[in-house]
């Protein structure tokens, strides 16, 4: 309620006593009638404070939203609950008043009283965006499409979209380590290699161009001798890969390698294995592996898909192409000086 104070006239009307507030009296208030809100402390009573100018107290006054006055006090109005429905809307003075929803079944949602509708399901290239109640139906939104030049960082659920971003763009000195889809098919970004042009020569370990980015690609030929060094993540070469009385048990120097694109020569080393080639699929020319006295197996080469030739010559403890099962086409094996029982590894339509 409004507070207001006034002067009292005292006026005798048949003998009786009455005590009225003058005209000044209402027109403005005593500035010590006024009150600040929170001296108030209408929240206490779940109401709004008032404060208003002119002829106006501060005073408390309906109550709050999400409220409903009932006998003088504020009270919070009802919210239904999963499984009903609102059948009375509030109102500054009367609380909602919610009813259950029956006779729906598991795959539908009451649209009033008297009717059930089933539930929306969502499509292949859309998503949930708001899960089905038991009186609201599911919504669904289209899926983002990545467009030309980008790709998927994020796929799609049930529940999130898909989220797309651009592809990396590789320089003038960089070349993409894989060929990536510009169609918006792309699942991953491209990864864009430092690109050095000429021949190489790696000796004891040294000798490697320098570079900044994640991986190299080299644009000629590649020759590795004497003792092992740590490898670079050196990911295709275009030329050849020769290497000649290098003393290490494996090739671990190349563990990053995945393409050669002429010949790969392996001759007078001390490797026991071909341990390093584990990621090499494709060799544009031949594979030539030649008086390797220690080497006992290839099967580092599963993943070798694509070969143009094979030669063995010597290697000695070697008896098993066993590695070999993903070549898909080579075309001329050649075997010499080879204590080679088997061609195991070579499938029927490769020998």
């Amino acid at each position: 309620m409004r507070v207001v104070k006034c002067t009292v006239r005292s006026v005798v009307i048949l003998g009786v006593l009455l005590s009225a507030c003058g005209e000044e009296d209402l027109a403005t208030p005593r500035p010590e009638s006024s009150l600040a809100c929170d001296e108030l402390r209408c929240g206490d009573e779940l109401r709004r404070c008032v404060d208003e100018t002119g002829d106006e107290d501060v005073y408390c006054g309906d109550c709050l939203e999400d409220h409903f006055e009932d006998a003088g006090a504020c009270k919070p109005l009802t919210t239904c609950g999963d499984g009903e429905r609102e059948t009375i809307a509030p109102t500054p003075t009367s609380d909602r008043t919610c009813a259950p929803v029956a006779g729906c079944g598991e795959a539908e949602y009451a649209v009033d009283e008297n009717a059930c509708a089933p539930v929306s399901v969502c499509g292949a290239d859309e998503f949930e965006v708001q899960a089905p109640t038991a009186t609201a139906d599911r919504v669904c939104a289209p899926l983002t499409i990545c467009g030309e030049d980008e790709y998927e960082v994020d796929a799609a659920t049930a529940t999130t979209d898909r989220v797309c971003e651009t592809l990396t763009s590789c320089g003038p000195e960089q070349a993409a380590l894989h060929e990536v889809p510009t169609d918006g098919s792309a699942v991953e970004d491209r990864v864009c290699c430092h690109v050095a042009t000429g021949d190489v020569d790696v000796v004891d370990g040294t000798g490697w161009p320098e570079f900044e980015e994640s991986c190299l690609v080299l644009d000629g030929d590649l020759k590795i001798a004497g003792a092992p060094g740590e490898s670079v993540n050196l990911a295709r070469v275009t030329g050849d890969v020769f290497v000649d009385d290098y003393d290490a048990e494996d090739l671990t120097i190349l563990d990053n390698l995945e393409e050669v694109g002429d010949e790969l020569f392996i001759r007078r080393t001390a490797v026991a294995s071909l341990a390093g080639l584990e990621r090499l699929r494709t060799i544009g020319g031949r594979l030539r592996l030649t008086d390797n006295a220690a080497l006992e197996n290839v099967t580092a080469l599963s993943e070798l898909t694509s070969l143009d030739e094979l030669m063995i010559q010597g290697n000695q403890p070697l008896e098993s192409l066993g590695g070999l099962e993903s070549l898909e086409s080579i075309g001329t094996v050649t075997i010499s000086r080879s204590a080679l029982v088997t061609l195991g590894g070579l499938n029927p339509i490769q020998r």
